[in-house]
């Protein structure tokens, strides 16, 4: 039979945009063993572990390791971190893994760094990764399949493959059906306003360029908008973008909601 490992998965009950309590844990668990997964890597977003919030996030994952436990469920909880990668992070990412505030993967050499989706460059990219090499990691990509702007080629991915690094694929990113031509053109015209409304979600905005990204679902989009945004200092996006308008839409792949977070707390 074969041996499944979930390197990376939000399994840990509320502490970031994953599981929300113990019990969808355990459900995601059950989920996890009907596919004959038996090891699981507990992987919070690092912006977890920010703002004095390390014990708590430990807890969080003893507690759904002696739940297992107690259960008698046939699974192998072990402790790691999705961290968060980008190159004026590095000092302080190094430090935090020599020093534990951010945990490796149990306590490994193995270290799942994550990049931005909707900001990208393969040389920053190449830098943070040989950073964590040089410190004595083994780098792990987290879903590289959504860095569309930081690797631009398979061949950026080998590169890094070659160098020592290993790549994470999520499964659903390459099951799920990218949406169409026909229902992009739908949204021509929409009010950018009302799309907060029926939940996407906003994660930036060039100004000049009269470009802004979204989620919606686990795809981003990239959105060209006709229309003035009038504060650009004190910028509050549900008052700024009803006086928008879509004027093209372009999917650039899967997004995640998880970054934004953690985006707002650094800078």
């Amino acid at each position: 039979m074969q041996r499944i490992i979930d390197t990376h998965i939000h399994i840990t009950p509320g502490v970031d945009d994953g599981s929300t309590d113990l019990r969808m844990s355990l459900e995601m668990l059950e989920i996890l063993g009907k596919q004959n997964c038996m090891e699981v890597f507990a992987t919070p977003h690092s912006f977890a572990f920010e703002g004095g919030n390390e014990e708590y996030v430990w807890g969080q994952i003893r507690l759904l390791q002696d739940t297992v436990k107690e259960m008698g469920l046939p699974v192998k909880i072990y402790p790691g971190c999705e961290i968060k990668v980008s190159p004026h992070r590095m000092d302080r990412v190094v430090e935090k893994l020599r020093t534990g505030a951010l945990p490796s993967m149990n306590h490994t050499r193995y270290v799942l760094a994550e990049f931005s989706t909707h900001r990208g460059d393969f040389e920053d990219a190449r830098y943070c990764l040989s950073r964590l090499m040089e410190a004595g990691g083994i780098p792990i990509i987290a879903h590289a399949e959504r860095y569309f702007r930081t690797f631009t080629t398979v061949e950026n991915i080998w590169k890094l493959k070659e160098a020592g690094c290993l790549v994470q694929i999520n499964c659903y990113d390459l099951t799920a059906g990218m949406p169409t031509d026909e229902e992009l053109e739908s949204l021509v015209g929409r009010n950018c306003g009302e799309l907060l409304d029926e939940g996407w979600i906003f994660s930036g905005c060039m100004y000049e360029e009269k470009e802004l990204w979204m989620i919606h679902g686990i795809y981003e989009y990239t959105i060209i908008f006709d229309g003035e945004i009038e504060n650009k200092e004190d910028f509050d996006e549900n008052e700024e973008l009803s006086h928008l308008t879509v004027s093209s839409i372009t999917c650039t792949g899967v997004g995640d909601a998880g970054y934004l977070e953690e985006e707002e707390q650094a800078e």
